[in-house]
Order: C-alpha cells, then sequence, then structure tokens
C-alpha cells in the first residue's frame, strides 16, 4: 500500500489528468476512499471553476454546493452546484460532475461589483433550500464582513446581525484582514448556525507561532431568534517549524466546520509553512464545554473547548494543499457517512483543486442517524 501511495503521489504531482486512490484505512472512524484533482484553469459554463472554499450537501437533491472565493476579479461572484458519485466506496476520475454555476445578486438583482465581497463559507439552510453565505471582508478596500442568506437562485434576502468585533478593525482590536469570517455550518435541526474566524482577532491575543498556540472565535447563531446566542474560544495548534531562511512563519488557522448537532463540531485546521508546504488535520470538539465569551474581549483564563484529534492528511503520503472547503455527504450502505473536503487552488497555476473523499464514522453506529 505504502508504494502504491508513493507511485500515486508522484502521478498527482506530474500527471495532467485527475488521479484518485482509496482503501486506506486511517483510523478506526475514518477510511480514505479516493481522491480527484481538477488543474487550475478548468473551465465551466465560461466561469474558471477555482478558488473552492466552502463546500455544502444538500440532501433534498443529492447535490454538493461549492462556494468559489473569487471577488468578481475573474468571474462575478457564484457558487456551483456539483454531484460527486461515490456508489462503489470509491472517489475517481469522473465522479465529480459540475452541473451548474449560480451568480450570487444584490438585493437590486444585479451580481456584486468587483471587491465588495469575499465569499469564503456557505451552508444550505432554511424554507426552500435558501443558502447562507458568509463574507470575509477586505480591510484594505473597506469592505464590511457579513453573513448573509440567498435564495437558491443566488437572489440576496437579508443578512444576519454580527457583533461589532467582527465588522471592525484598527490597531489593536477586531478582526484582521484576510483572516475573518471563514467558514459556515448550520446544525442538523436547521435552529443554529456557526461561524468563526480564521484566526484569533485581535483584542483576542497573537497568531500561532512556533512557541504558543492562538485563540479563535466559533460564533453560535439562534436562527429563530435572529441573534448571536453564543461565542467561545478555539485554540489554533502552534507552528511546528521554524521560520524559512527568510525569516517567514507559517500560518495555521481555522478553515471550516461541521455541526454535527447543536453543539458538536468536526474542524478542519490548515497551515501552510514556506518551504514545506500544507499540513491539514481533523478535529472534534463539543463547544458546551467552553466558556461563553461573548461578552469579553481577550481575557485570559476562559475555558475553550477541547479538542479531539481525528484526522492528520500527512498520514495518507499524498500531496497537500490548501483545503478550506469540508462537506458531510450521505450515507453509505454500511452506514458511514461520506465525508468530503475540497482545496482552494487560490487560482494558482502551482496548485490545484484537489477533492479527498473519506467514509467517517464506525459501521452501523449512531454516526448514520445524524
Amino acid at each position: 500500500m505504502k508504494k502504491m501511495l508513493l507511485l500515486l503521489a508522484a502521478a498527482v504531482i506530474f500527471s495532467n489528468e485527475p488521479v484518485s486512490a482509496s482503501g486506506h484505512s486511517l483510523t478506526s472512524e475514518i477510511e480514505f476512499l479516493g481522491q480527484v484533482v481538477f488543474n487550475t484553469g478548468h473551465i465551466f459554463q465560461n466561469t474558471e471553476v477555482g478558488g473552492l472554499s466552502g463546500l455544502a450537501f444538500d440532501p433534498s437533491s443529492g447535490d454538493y454546493l461549492c462556494i468559489s472565493d473569487d471577488k468578481g476579479l475573474i468571474n462575478p461572484a457564484r457558487f456551483y452546484r456539483l454531484r460527486i458519485e461515490l456508489g462503489d466506496g470509491r472517489l475517481e476520475p469522473g465522479d465529480i460532475v459540475f452541473s451548474e454555476v449560480i451568480t450570487l445578486k444584490q438585493a437590486s438583482g444585479q451580481p456584486y461589483s468587483r471587491r465588495t465581497l469575499d465569499p469564503e463559507g456557505i451552508a444550505i439552510g432554511g424554507s426552500g433550500g435558501n443558502v447562507f453565505i458568509c463574507s470575509e471582508g477586505d480591510v484594505r478596500h473597506s469592505t464590511k464582513p457579513w453573513v448573509a442568506e440567498f435564495s437558491p437562485r443566488g437572489q440576496f434576502l437579508r443578512k444576519l446581525g454580527l457583533p461589532s468585533r467582527f465588522v471592525t478593525s484598527s490597531d489593536s482590536t477586531g478582526f484582521r484582514n484576510n483572516a475573518n469570517l471563514e467558514s459556515l455550518t448550520l446544525a442538523p435541526s436547521g435552529l443554529f448556525l456557526f461561524t468563526s474566524v480564521e484566526h484569533s482577532l485581535k483584542e483576542d491575543g497573537p497568531l500561532p507561532d512556533t512557541r504558543t498556540s492562538s485563540m479563535a472565535r466559533i460564533v453560535k447563531y439562534d436562527l429563530a431568534k435572529d441573534r448571536v446566542v453564543r461565542e467561545c474560544f478555539y485554540e489554533i495548534d502552534r507552528i511546528v517549524l521554524e521560520p524559512d531562511r527568510n525569516g517567514l512563519y507559517g500560518r495555521n488557522g481555522m478553515v471550516e466546520l461541521i455541526a454535527m448537532d447543536d453543539s458538536v463540531l468536526l474542524v478542519l485546521e490548515r497551515s501552510y509553512i514556506p518551504g514545506a508546504g500544507n499540513r491539514v488535520k481533523l478535529f472534534r470538539i463539543d463547544s458546551r464545554n467552553a466558556a461563553d465569551v461573548s461578552d469579553h474581549n481577550g481575557t485570559p483564563g476562559l475555558a475553550n473547548a477541547p479538542k479531539e484529534s481525528i484526522l492528520d492528511l500527512s498520514s495518507l503520503g499524498l500531496p497537500l494543499d490548501n483545503f478550506e472547503g469540508m462537506a458531510l455527504g450521505p450515507a453509505l450502505p454500511d452506514g458511514r457517512r461520506t465525508l468530503i473536503l475540497v482545496s482552494d487552488n487560490n487560482f494558482n497555476e502551482s496548485q490545484r483543486t484537489l477533492f479527498f473523499a473519506f467514509a467517517f464514522g464506525r459501521t452501523n453506529d449512531s454516526t448514520k442517524d445524524r
């Protein structure tokens, strides 16, 4: 198996064709089912498929929705509808088919202007399969972050309220540029929506380095009350390698969430280290075990959510990339859920869009009922 994976890794690097592998058991509740690779520059319906930063499964149709973080610089802001076929228990070339591109529209019905949003996360819920999307914001271009609800056709419906700490930025408080709202997930109950920042807010402490971890916030919305009802700290791992010869540290952040119920979350951490590439890890937390920090700014000593390690993607032995999207799909015949990860290629020719598929959970356990 190790030899096969090493050969496959070489194929991913040097081949222009989609590649997949499967059958690699990683932990007692994770099995790798394969991968599909799309080269940068892949075109679908006159748009460039790239910047895929958030993923959501639509149980009503069996499709997935995938948000692009294109700020309207290449094509208008958009999300894609796609089908992922895992009926045979493997993800292979041809198993991922894009079927539609949906342009995001302002209240006026017009597409968003260039640089007026930075969409990063997507979730499906609400009446009629409406879509929730978060935009990270951009300090340099005075673009405010937001969480909003759209129709299935991409028409703006409403914005959800955000505490001011996630909307403003000064020298000492507020969000860091390119490090704000990055993830979005709806609880299976449909009652609660979660989002989170990629890195710590300025008042909550420094970014992680080789010596210290860093605290980032997870935000919980009560959709019926139309307001944030809880915030908690999540501890982002420290950087594992020293800075490169130019003195540059890597970056490590919280990039995606999946709500397993109204409190339990899967959390994806992704780091990039110059000269070493990406490291990607999956954790599980129960947010009920963390203090509510809604009324606190950088207060030390408040309990963060304890982390349970689920998966280190380095164990695959495959080249990794800038993974940012994650979704639980339908159940497999043995009761396990499908777990899909997708990477953001940054529209960079040296990167690719990777889809990884896993079987998640234990055979015939309670996971299949979630």
